[in-house]
């Protein structure tokens, strides 16, 4: 008997031994199934590192997007301060060129009174051919000389 006890307990014993086995495989699965806290926040961690790279590098790009688009910003108002720089330089020629036409309108009236002056020369001229009195002639000599006189100093001065 003491052999069959030996197998019965050895039953009760394989019993017992398949039990803790279960157990501890239970355990196992419960601990897989829900984490120690420690373990929790580590994965936290882990998560909470890839969302700060994530983070970090979306502004990265919102960077270099922002310095692209002030870049552009900057080169279209430089190519509206060289514009702005010709059309400068284009007012100042327009300026010059009114300075050079009021002094042709200048020219042109001492021209005219030049013209007129030397057509009344001319008609004095052919005045003193047809007059026979000497003291006529002399007057218009005088006339003459006048004339010629106005003629040089339309010549030297500008008529306003």
């Amino acid at each position: 008997m003491s052999t069959e006890k030996n197998n019965i307990h050895l039953l009760k014993e394989n019993k017992e031994v398949e039990k803790d086995e279960e157990v501890a495989a239970t355990e196992e699965v419960k601990s897989e199934e829900a984490p120690s806290p420690a373990a929790g926040r580590e994965a936290a961690n882990r998560d909470m590192g890839k969302v700060a790279v994530i983070v970090s590098l979306l502004s990265v790009v919102l960077l270099v997007i922002f310095f692209f688009g002030l870049n552009q910003n900057i080169a279209g108002l430089s190519a509206e301060v060289k514009s702005l720089g010709e059309l400068r330089g284009q007012v100042q020629t327009l300026d010059e060129r009114l300075v050079d036409l009021e002094d042709v309108n200048g020219q042109m009236t001492r021209t005219v009174v030049y013209g007129l002056t030397n057509e009344m020369a001319m008609e004095a001229k052919y005045l003193e051919g047809q007059i026979n009195d000497e003291e006529q002639r002399a007057q218009l000599k005088e006339i003459q000389a006048m004339l010629e006189k106005f003629r040089q100093s339309v010549l030297s001065k500008k008529i306003q």
